[in-house]
């Protein structure tokens, strides 16, 4: 590193990595600068390190572990509907990160005769939105006597997600089924 003969020069052991501190002469208000040399590229260290406070301050304080209530499990789902169809499909992996926790879960769930749905996303998502929207719609057909359209799935399946906005499930929702009409009916939802 081509230095200058004028820049005085001190080093210090860091957890066993080499640390400079150059001052250089008549830079007021800028002070000292550091930084930490490493198979990883120099990087410049905080002041902590100046006022004494140890190497922890300097690299930013305590090491913090965050908590997240979600996990991305991956999916895919496929829905292609026409004139007296409605497709759709789905893999049976489970995935966490680069780890395969399962190859044989269902994604797809059936809502009535002539309604499935099928998501991506959080596992446990999924799950209580599967849940909550098979118990609305036992509830409705208790209540009508009939089971619910698939355009009504759709809307319900929509102001269910809505609800939850500030507080989101991560299910990448795809529902297909039949019409009133016979034809294929297909929602996405994200």
């Amino acid at each position: 590193l081509g230095r200058s003969s004028c820049l005085p020069r001190c080093v210090a052991r860091v957890h066993g990595a080499r640390v400079e501190r150059e001052q250089q002469a008549g830079a007021a208000g800028r002070g000292a600068m550091a930084t930490i040399a490493s198979s990883e590229g120099d990087r410049r260290l905080d002041a902590g390190l100046e006022a004494g406070a140890g190497p922890s301050a300097a690299f930013g304080g305590a090491i913090q572990h965050r908590f997240s209530p979600y996990d991305w499990n991956g999916g895919t789902v496929v829905a292609v509907g026409g004139k007296g169809y409605a497709v759709i499909a789905c893999d049976k992996r489970l995935a966490t990160g680069y780890s395969i926790k399962s190859r044989n879960i269902n994604r797809a769930y059936k809502l009535s005769d002539k309604t499935v749905i099928a998501c991506g996303g959080c596992h446990a998502d999924v799950s209580a939105l599967y849940n909550q929207l098979k118990y609305k719609a036992v509830m409705y057909k208790f209540d009508h006597g009939a089971d619910m359209s698939t355009v009504g799935a759709a809307q319900l399946l929509s102001n269910t997600l809505y609800y939850r906005r500030f507080f989101p499930l991560y299910a990448l929702a795809v529902i297909a089924g039949l019409d009133e009409d016979g034809l294929g009916y297909v929602a996405g939802y994200d």
